[in-house]
């Protein structure tokens, strides 16, 4: 995993390696906040409008601080 002070830079290779996968929020509908188990990235339970699925979500603000996206890394 990361090290913590390389968190943002992780997050950014997983993404361009498709090993996160970034979704636009409009392709998701009727969102209901089901956790809250970091203050950073609440997780929320959608229905993902082109396929017909219930799915959980999680998300990380682009913007975000290195302390944001290091609790992120680890969840």
């Amino acid at each position: 995993m990361a090290d913590s002070s390389n968190s943002t830079q992780w997050i950014e290779d997983a993404i361009l390696k498709q090993l996160i996968n970034c979704f636009d929020c409009s392709e998701f509908s009727d969102s209901e906040k089901i956790g809250d188990s970091s203050k950073f990235s609440p997780i929320v339970k959608s229905e993902w409008k082109s396929c017909g699925l219930t799915v959980a979500l999680k998300s990380l603000k682009f913007d975000a601080e290195e302390k944001e996206a290091k609790q992120f890394v680890k969840e």
